[in-house]
């Protein structure tokens, strides 16, 4: 839902059918890329649990770590880097300004300040704007799958808290029957 606002439909059948395409393309879409951050979220711990076989004298923690910093330095230079050199040499803005482009569309924000492919003056190759199109897909689905990642980090935290809870309640329970324990021994001696 990036919505640059460079292009919109302009006579009443136009935003009938982009209201009912939305309607439908939304959900499905958000369907389709959460179902793609679940397989390549899966994927992701499914490496770092190779590793941790392979490696096991490696901590836990040294190994979500390295995963993390992987995951960071990737997106970085797939998603962020790289496509901004390339809009940089070929739309000829600055580089601050082509990362605030790469920033804002990757976000889903895309205020329409900075739109690749729009101006008069250069010759685009025709595979740019296929590159773009797909560049934001994919990184969008990068970061979806971050989400995914750090969501699960959380309800895994919730499940040690809870873990957490579960073992005061069975340690205060395993106390009470001590506790009556003693008291029938007292009371009997």
């Amino acid at each position: 839902t990036i919505g640059y606002g460079h292009i919109s439909p302009a006579s009443g059948w136009g935003k009938a059918i982009c209201v009912l395409y939305a309607l439908f393309g939304i959900p499905f879409t958000a369907v389709l890329v959460t179902n793609i951050a679940h397989h390549v979220g899966d994927q992701i711990r499914k490496a770092a649990l190779r590793v941790h076989k392979d490696r096991p004298s490696w901590s836990s923690s040294l190994i979500k770590r390295l995963t993390g910093i992987v995951l960071l330095v990737f997106c970085v230079i797939f998603f962020v880097l790289s496509p901004a050199l390339v809009i940089w040499h070929v739309e000829g803005w600055t580089f601050l300004e082509t990362l605030y482009y790469v920033f804002i569309s990757l976000s889903t924000i895309g205020f329409g300040d900075y739109v690749v492919g729009q101006q008069a003056e250069v010759t685009y190759w025709p595979g740019y704007v296929i590159l773009i199109f797909t560049w934001i897909l994919c990184g969008i689905e990068y970061l979806a799958t971050i989400f995914e990642l750090i969501s699960r980090g959380i309800s895994g935290l919730d499940t040690k808290i809870g873990g957490a809870k579960k073992a005061d309640e069975d340690l205060n329970s395993e106390r009470e029957v001590g506790d009556r324990e003693n008291m029938v021994l007292e009371t009997t001696v």
